[in-house]
């Protein structure tokens, strides 16, 4: 008989899924179309760029912190910002998309710490559930083998400029 967490993890991972694959309203124009549909290497095409993440409201004496991803090739750049607009952390590392049970999967590894670490550190790998739509990326943590002790968190990440040198 399957383990209680088990079979959570098991139904939460696949009503994820089926919300994750009904997100295009059929009203959204083909530039808002899903696009994590066309597999990694299309993914990978279409995740090039620049995006903010789009904060919630703050809560009280929580400071409100804007993140940028900056994705080139196989390598992002996420940089957390204070309220002047100072960089607080930076961290490079290389990513790769996968697919399990047709569930998109976006893999980081090798992540270093590059602004105000104190040290130098290397992450080893470690993996979400991604969403393309449109100008929109989807993160969706806390719903993975060996993350079941993490809450669920879903980010959301808006596209605000092209790949470096385009």
């Amino acid at each position: 008989m399957p383990h209680g967490n088990t079979t959570l993890a098991a139904c939460a991972c696949a009503w994820l899924a089926l919300w994750l694959g009904g997100c295009a309203n059929s009203n959204d124009s083909q530039n808002q179309r899903s696009t994590s549909g066309g597999g990694p290497k299309h993914d990978q095409a279409a995740l090039q760029g620049s995006w903010e993440q789009l904060p919630e409201e703050p809560g009280p004496g929580t400071p409100r912190q804007r993140v940028f991803k900056v994705v080139s090739g196989d390598k992002e750049v996420v940089t957390t910002y204070d309220a002047q607009d100072r960089a607080i952390h930076s961290q490079t590392a290389r990513f790769r998309l996968s697919r399990a049970n047709g569930v998109p999967l976006y893999t980081y590894y090798g992540a270093t710490v590059t602004a105000n670490a104190g040290e130098e550190r290397a992450e080893g790998p470690r993996s979400y559930l991604y969403k393309l739509h449109g100008n929109d990326l989807y993160e969706v943590w806390g719903l993975l083998p060996g993350q079941e002790e993490r809450a669920v968190l879903v980010k959301r990440w808006k596209r605000v400029g092209p790949a470096p040198g385009k």
